[in-house]
């Protein structure tokens, strides 16, 4: 009992500590001195070997305890780098990861405490707190007020291409898809980071331009082998062209903790496409537990994953649950619409299929398109309702096409790989 008040003493010293760092660098960024950042850090640093020499002398043999504060040294010294300007929040997202998979829950809630004070306190004081409240929103899925932020940070500090990337990345999730491609062409001028090429790629890929978008997501890759999601990403791009060979091959590639419900999500589309079910079903399997897992932690977004992959292994009455959910969220989640058609196909509503690829046609014609072309559903196409769908959804996208193609994309490096335009 002794040794348990005093442990638990000792973890509220450190976490209150770690509080005190992150305040003390957040006033350093209002302030603009330099030396309270550093103050910050070295605060970090000490409670860092405290931490350790007190699992070394009172655990000696707990080899796991030790193994888990080293990880949480990772997250302390990330954002100890991110406050004093020599790293960025979302560059420790691995990190979390990985205590999500191996820390106890104390640990795991003190790096996400930790995370989200800095992230706010940030929001709250200095020249870039738009920035940090756009990056908060983005974290918390409020994508609209992510993008009114940043847009509001853009306006007073264009030069910051990261503010830009983040920018891209909110009107990615709240649909707005060829405001994204505009912004990501502005973040591409300032400075050519894998990144921004990735969310390029990404805009350009849900528009229908997947040649371009394979273009500047194997530009991202050259430049940043291990890019976040950059293999899942190049995947998807893959599968829309059927190089369902390669799109294996770039899974293969993807790291160990960027293997989440997208991934096993586009793992188990590949094989469903190379008319291997038994691999297909067993993806989706992983994919509807990795989404449950997300969606515990809060990421609500995974619901219409979840609604996906259970309509995929015939478990409709679950889908169908997922997807009332989702979709009383976000009416305009396309995967959740996606999930949606999917079970009204299994169950023969054909009514109920043209509808839904009718609200999904104006947010994304491509997907409609994509849709009526699966080898699943081009089946439909003996109607003629669904022919004529097809028509407008291929009009509507070539309409699309033409004003991305006739927007200058630079890039600024001359001879650079990457999408050029037309």
């Amino acid at each position: 009992m002794i040794f348990q008040a005093r442990w638990q003493a000792f973890y509220w010293v450190i976490f209150l500590g770690c509080l005190l760092a992150i305040l003390l660098a957040a006033i350093d960024r209002a302030a603009q001195t330099g030396l309270l950042g550093w103050a910050a850090m070295a605060l970090l640093g000490l409670l860092l070997v405290l931490a350790l020499l007190w699992v070394l002398v009172q655990q000696r043999s707990a080899f796991v305890s030790t193994v888990l504060y080293l990880l949480g040294a990772f997250v302390v010294l990330g954002i100890g780098a991110s406050l004093i300007g020599t790293g960025e929040p979302l560059g420790i997202a691995a990190g979390f990861g990985l205590i999500v998979l191996y820390a106890s829950p104390g640990l795991y809630i003190t790096a996400v405490i930790l995370f989200f004070s800095h992230v706010h306190l940030l929001a709250l004081v200095g020249r870039r707190k738009d920035r940090y409240r756009g990056l908060a929103h983005l974290t918390n899925e409020r994508y609209e007020e992510a993008v009114a932020a940043l847009s509001r940070y853009q306006q007073e500090h264009p030069e910051d291409p990261r503010g830009w990337e983040w920018l891209v990345m909110s009107l990615l999730n709240a649909h707005r898809y060829e405001e994204a491609l505009e912004k990501a062409d502005r973040a591409l001028q300032l400075k050519r980071t894998p990144e921004g090429l990735l969310n390029r790629g990404r805009s350009l890929l849900i528009l229908g331009a997947t040649e371009e978008a394979l273009s500047d997501i194997e530009a991202a890759l050259e430049l940043k082998h291990g890019l976040p999601l950059g293999q899942t990403v190049l995947v998807a791009a893959l599968i829309r062209v059927r190089r369902l060979d390669d799109a294996l091959a770039a899974l293969k590639r993807e790291r160990f903790w960027w293997k989440n419900s997208v991934y096993f999500l586009a793992l188990g589309e590949t094989h469903r496409l190379r008319r291997r079910g038994d691999l297909a079903f067993k993806a989706y399997k992983e994919a509807s537990k990795r989404a449950a897992r997300e969606l515990k932690a809060g990421f609500a977004t995974a619901e219409g994953i979840m609604a996906y992959v259970l309509a995929e292994q015939a478990k409709l009455e679950q889908a169908e649950k997922a997807v009332r959910s989702r979709l009383s969220q976000d009416p305009s989640d396309i995967t959740a619409l996606s999930a949606q058609a999917l079970v009204q196909r299994q169950r023969g509503d054909y009514d109920g299929v043209e509808t839904t690829l009718q609200r999904i046609l104006p947010l994304s014609p491509n997907e409609v398109v994509e849709a009526l072309t699966d080898p699943d559903f081009s089946p439909l196409l003996v109607e003629k309702r669904f022919r004529r769908l097809l028509g407008q959804a291929l009009e509507e996208r070539e309409r699309i096409l033409e004003r991305v193609r006739s927007r200058a994309h630079l890039d600024p490096a001359d001879g650079a790989p990457g999408f050029q335009p037309v």
